[in-house]
C-alpha cells in the first residue's frame, strides 16, 4: 500500500521525518508492504491552498490513500473551516473529524 502524506513543514521539518519513521515502524510491526510518500508544503497557508492539487497528484501517481496533516497551532481560522466544509460535502468527501487522544 502506498500512502501520501501532505505536511505543513519544510523538506527537512519534524513532520517530514516523523511521518517517514512512523511508516517504517508500521510496516515492520504489521508486515505490510507500506510505502510512504511525504510531501512538505512549507506552511499551513500553502498546505490549505494547494492540498487538493497535491492530493490529486499523489493519487494519480499511485497512492492508495492520502493524509493531510497539520498542526493544531496556529489554529485554522473559523471562516476557513466554514468555507471548506460545504465543498467537502458537495464533493461527496467525508467531513474531517478531529483526532482524539
Amino acid at each position: 500500500m502506498k500512502v501520501g502524506i501532505l505536511v505543513e513543514c519544510g523538506p527537512d521539518g519534524m513532520e517530514h521525518h516523523m511521518c517517514r519513521r512512523v511508516g517504517e515502524l508500521l510496516a515492520h510491526e504489521t508486515g505490510l508492504d507500506l510505502e510512504v510518500d511525504v510531501v512538505p508544503m512549507d506552511n499551513k497557508e500553502r498546505l490549505l491552498e494547494e492540498c487538493g492539487t497535491a492530493a490529486r497528484d499523489l493519487l494519480e501517481n499511485g497512492c492508495d490513500r492520502v493524509v493531510i496533516l497539520w498542526d493544531e497551532r496556529p489554529a485554522l481560522p473559523v471562516a476557513q473551516v466554514r468555507s471548506f466544509l460545504p465543498f467537502r460535502r458537495k464533493a461527496g468527501w467525508p467531513v474531517i473529524r478531529r483526532a482524539t487522544r
